[in-house]
């Protein structure tokens, strides 16, 4: 008798199941986030070479020291809320994520039972079987001692 073991169909349907799941929520908005950030750079770059012209500009009529104080100060609070809401969005998919781990376990879980199931029901026949089997064996055994 032949049996097929589905062992290694269901660990590769698993293995791509896991490549999907973690493309779409983990790779594409971490690409999305990437995106958004290089905009973000672009646009501060821009805006910064419009900020050296114009401080060139200013350098005669202002004093350098408190130039230099107040990009400090605007360094900070731009590097401060950059920090706050990388740490938001950290958290969020961190958030996402353990939802995401929790049903595909239950999910795994059911399937094991079922499969379980399955098998012990496969068990059960195949012991009956060779119980009758036996059975028969003996009983043709007896048959066979008691005509001799």
């Amino acid at each position: 008798m032949v049996e097929l073991n589905f062992t290694f169909v269901v660990f590769m349907a698993s293995f791509i199941l896991f490549l999907i799941v973690m493309k779409l929520a983990f790779f594409d908005p971490i690409k999305n986030i990437i995106q958004t950030r290089e905009k973000a750079i672009a646009a501060n770059l821009s805006k910064s070479h419009i900020a050296l012209g114009k401080f060139g500009e200013s350098a005669e009529n202002e004093n350098p020291v408190h130039i230099i104080r107040k990009s400090r100060l605007e360094a900070q609070e731009i590097i401060s809320k950059a920090v706050s809401e990388s740490n938001k969005e950290r958290q969020e998919m961190v958030n996402r994520e353990l939802k995401n781990i929790k049903n595909n376990t239950g999910k795994g879980v059911i399937e094991l039972e079922k499969e379980t199931r399955g098998i012990l029901m496969n068990l059960d026949e195949h012991v009956a079987q060779l119980s009758k089997e036996a059975l028969n064996k003996l009983m043709s055994e007896l048959n066979a001692h008691a005509t001799a």
